[in-house]
């Protein structure tokens, strides 16, 4: 049978999770990018770079881990069977629950998001059943979020005047942009995800799911 990959965006398609018993372990790919095209081009600033970038990409891989954590808590919580992470390859080849996510950070100091989110699965072409090809069965619409300062001045006003330098500062005000995105866009995508697959497979009578606040720790 031959197989071809390639990565569609249809709508959410109804159907599409009918007899689907578990869904995979989420996948998170994080990008933090800083924008800075005042930087000189002098040792001291370089090396600054490579260490500010360096740092960017362990918030990053640190970033996915937690997301990844806090979406199968909340599908578990929600009762939909969530595959174990090392069953990938073996138990559900040919699924995946794709996030990703991009902070940014401007010259000006600004920050902002993308969040998107797809399940993706491999489909039989109606035409010729021979041809297998991974299709985006479901995906939310991309959730775009712009930090004003007035927001970080709240909460950080206290802290500020406590001397903390403009590192940790920026390191703070990263951390309150991931607690927006999973409070404000992961929820809402998962849930979004979970009314999807529900409507496939009906929760059967006489069993019902807690759908409080999910305790992350």
């Amino acid at each position: 049978m031959g197989t071809i990959s390639i990565r569609l965006s249809p709508p959410d398609q109804a159907g599409a999770f009918t007899g689907l018993l578990r869904v995979p372990h989420p996948s998170c790919l994080a990008h933090i990018h800083e924008s800075n095209p005042r930087l000189m081009e002098t040792s001291p600033q370089l090396q600054q770079a490579q260490e500010r970038l360096q740092d960017a990409r362990t918030l990053s891989r640190v970033i996915e881990n937690r997301i990844e954590k806090i979406i199968r808590r909340l599908l578990l919580k929600l009762g939909i069977p969530v595959f174990a992470k090392e069953d990938f390859g073996k138990a559900y080849d040919g699924l995946f629950f794709t996030i990703k996510i991009n902070i940014d950070r401007s010259a000006e100091g600004s920050w902002s998001s993308v969040v998107r989110m797809e399940f993706i699965q491999e489909v039989l072409l109606a035409r010729d059943s021979s041809i297998q090809i991974e299709a985006v069965t479901w995906n939310n619409a991309p959730f775009r979020r712009e930090y004003g300062e007035l927001e970080f001045t709240h909460e950080f006003f206290a802290r500020m005047v406590e001397g903390l330098g403009q590192h940790e500062l920026e390191t703070l005000r990263l951390k309150w942009v991931v607690n927006r995105i999973i409070d404000e866009n992961i929820r809402k995508g998962v849930e979004s995800f979970v009314c999807a697959y529900r409507r496939d497979n009906p929760v059967k009578r006489g069993r019902s799911y807690d759908t409080a606040p999910l305790d992350e720790k």
